[in-house]
Order: C-alpha cells, then structure tokens, then sequence
C-alpha cells in the first residue's frame, strides 16, 4: 500500500544524502584559511574563515528535498481520497493547520469521504498542526511555501575542527565542535601543544533566521523530517480498512 508515496519519499531522502557531498567543494586548501595567532599567555588562537561562497548545488538540492518531503504528503492525500471512492481535484493535499480544529476543516476541504478513523489518525495521532506530534509537518508545509520564493538554506558555517598533535610524548587527535560566529569561527588551545599536519574544518549548512527551522542544521533536519513522514503513512496504513488492501 502506498508504493508510489514511498518511492516519492525515498527520492527525497536521496537528495538529503547527496548534500554532504557538495561540502567536499569546501574542503579543498583555497576555500578557507586558518590562522594561529597569540591569544592569552601559554594559549593560541586558531581563527578561521569560508572564502568561497556556498556551492552552488546545495540550494537546489535543499529545495528539491524539502518539495518532495511535502509532496509525498500531498501524495498520500491522493491515495486516501482514491481509495475512499472520491475524486482527488487540484486542492487536494495532506491537510496542516494551525491548531487540531482547523486540521480537520482543512481534511474535510481537502479530501473529501476521508474515513472518520483516517481523520482521527490524522488529527490525533500524526497532528500535523503547531504544538502537535506533528508540528514538524506543518512547518515543512510553511518551507515549502518559502522556498517558491527563495533559497531556503544559505547559512554554511564550520560546524566542528579536525587536528592533531603532541604534548608531553603523548600524540592526540581532537575533533571540536563549534558553536560560534559563522562569519569567523575561533577556538582556544596551549601553546604547548605541537599541531601536526593540516586542521582540518567540519562544515554544516543551516536554516536561516526568520524561517520554520531557524537555526537548525539542515541535513539532520530533513533526515528527522523524513522519519516523522514515514510514520505518518504507517500509522495510516495500520489504521486503513481493509477493503484498501
């Protein structure tokens, strides 16, 4: 059941994980530059900045996740209506509100002949409203919205450093995260320690200020939005009758 939703989905999460892979186009030597310099007595200061901009790719394949992710809601929609014998019209679509009561005026609007125990599932179990379980749908819903009008995800910063080294004969590795300015990330280490090797930066992309997300890394985002759709299409395949299957 649902085969179609799931290959809709599964193409979204194939976007989602070929984002990493344009953060390589940030790893190369002339993309960045760190400096050490003084900082306190006994301490240095590795300071770092992005010099290219955003790779291109990655706006784009944000966008095409985060429309896919909604379209496979909107997708399931279809199905329900199909399978419950009414005709799917061009405002059909996986139903979001701002609130449970207005969740369910919006199924009534949106997919006519809905069994009541969809409806409940939908309302009460999946709540894809704010406050709800699901309040993570509704905010796909607003993005998906935003990103008809602009990149949805323009905000790359370091998110972590990669060194290694030596101090008093014992040899380290160290992976740092940050948290800090993403115009200029800085981190605090002895002047003792021997730094071998290059260090290395760790990039994230992040959502924007003023957008569903804020803040929030892109990727990892995307990644848990998929699981909650997933669930959202298992607990309605649970709860179909059985004339559906």
């Amino acid at each position: 059941m649902f085969e179609d939703v799931r290959a809709r989905l599964n193409w979204a999460v194939q976007r989602i994980e070929s984002i990493p892979d344009e953060f390589c186009k940030l790893q190369e030597g002339d993309a960045y530059q760190i400096i050490i310099e003084p900082h306190t007595p006994g301490m240095v200061l590795l300071r770092y900045k992005l010099l290219r901009p955003l790779p291109s790719g990655i706006p784009f394949l944000v966008g095409d996740a985060i429309h896919n992710l909604r379209a496979s809601l909107d997708n399931l929609a279809i199905e329900i209506v199909t399978l419950s014998g009414g005709s799917p019209t061009k405002q059909t679509g996986f139903p979001v509100g701002e609130d449970r009561q207005r969740t369910i005026a919006a199924i009534e609007a949106e997919m006519e002949r809905t069994p009541t125990d969809i409806v409940a599932i939908i309302a009460d179990i999946i709540q894809p409203y704010p406050g709800g379980k699901g309040a993570a749908i509704y905010a796909l819903h607003k993005l998906d919205i935003l990103d008809k009008h602009y990149q949805p995800a323009n905000s790359v910063r370091m998110s972590g450093i990669r060194f290694s080294g030596s101090h008093d004969g014992l040899i380290f590795k160290r992976f740092e995260v940050l948290n800090q300015n993403p115009e200029m990330e800085v981190m605090v280490i002895p002047e003792a320690w021997h730094l071998d090797g290059e260090i290395e930066p760790a990039f994230a992309i992040f959502f924007d200020k003023g957008q569903p997300f804020e803040g929030h890394p892109v990727v990892e985002t995307l990644q848990g939005l998929s699981q909650t759709i997933l669930g959202a299409i298992e607990a309605i395949e649970v709860a179909a009758p059985l004339d559906w299957r």
